[in-house]
């Protein structure tokens, strides 16, 4: 299971480690989340991780309204590690 120690997305922390390890696990889920394009892992939140984020909290997570925003010990991480298998 992949961890992340502050907050990613909206109003988030988005510590450039943690912002990698979310946009690599949505990297994942993007041919679910289309038109949107993958996210390039650069440990920068710019706003196709935002968007990736706020598309996979509805269509996934079931969240409505989403986030954007990605907390440690959330539901959104535990279902973006649950649906990438093993790290």
């Amino acid at each position: 299971m992949r961890r992340i120690t502050a907050s990613v997305g909206r109003g988030g922390i988005n510590k450039s480690t943690d912002v990698m390890t979310v946009q690599q696990l949505l990297q994942e889920f993007v041919m679910d989340l289309t038109p949107l394009r993958p996210a390039q892992v650069t440990g920068t939140c710019d706003l196709l991780t935002l968007d990736l984020i706020s598309e996979f909290q509805k269509r996934v997570v079931n969240m409505n309204p989403p986030t954007g925003r990605v907390d440690p010990e959330s539901r959104t991480l535990y279902t973006l590690n649950k649906m990438s298998g093993p790290a």
